[in-house]
């Protein structure tokens, strides 16, 4: 059996505790990374579980803004529904109140204008009235005086010349069915409502030639 010297067992025993040593520090080592791992998991975790709450509050937030959506829509709904049958029931009063003002109005004027001609039937019973209040009154003498005026006037122009001048005015000639001239024009008495009617009254009636009797 090999013995071994006293200096080589020191070195066997410097060897076993410098392993040990070094042993030791790396478990140490090892055991400070993985705290510092799971103190970062940890991190982790709890970042992860603020953004899990972040988003069920936005969730929720979404959630609530689409119902708040949807009950905007309903009311919106409901307005127009409700918009729709007031312009229904405002055409309805408007045709009625179109149809009770010409009434209305008889009934009113109806009372007024007899009052105004009795008043005036009543003004005009007043003989004694003094003209000079309303208008301008003149003498049979001085009317008399400007009449003769006007004739001397008259008879001094130029006999030639006569002083009032005749002007020719232009006379269309009208259709008696489409009342239009030459130039395809309307009258000035039409305006364009009167032109309208009488456009679609044509068009109802359509132009029927008269058939030359044979004699």
């Amino acid at each position: 059996m090999y013995v071994l010297s006293r200096k080589q067992q020191n070195m066997m025993k410097e060897i076993k505790k410098v392993k040990q040593e070094w042993n030791m520090d790396q478990k140490l080592i090892l055991r400070a990374k993985l705290n510092e791992m799971k103190a970062k998991n940890d991190l982790i975790q709890r970042k992860k579980d603020i953004l899990k709450e972040e988003n069920d509050k936005l969730k929720t937030k979404e959630q609530d803004w689409k119902t708040k959506e949807n009950e905007w829509k309903t009311k919106e709904n409901e307005l127009k529904s409700k918009l729709q049958v007031n312009f229904r029931f405002l055409r309805k009063m408007a045709k009625k109140w179109k149809k009770k003002m010409p009434a209305n109005k008889h009934k009113r004027y109806g009372v007024k204008k007899p009052e105004e001609l009795g008043n005036i039937l009543g003004s005009a019973g007043n003989k004694n009235m003094d003209l000079s209040e309303i208008c301008t009154v003149l003498d049979k003498k001085y009317m008399e005086s400007l009449k003769s005026e006007s004739t001397k006037v008259k008879d001094e122009g130029l006999p030639g010349e006569s002083s009032t001048m005749e002007v020719d005015k232009p006379q269309f000639r009208y259709h008696p069915r489409t009342l239009r001239n030459e130039h395809g024009n309307y009258p000035n008495w039409m305006n364009s409502k009167a032109i309208k009617k009488h456009k679609a009254k044509l068009k109802r009636r359509p132009f029927k030639k008269r058939a030359i009797k044979k004699k």
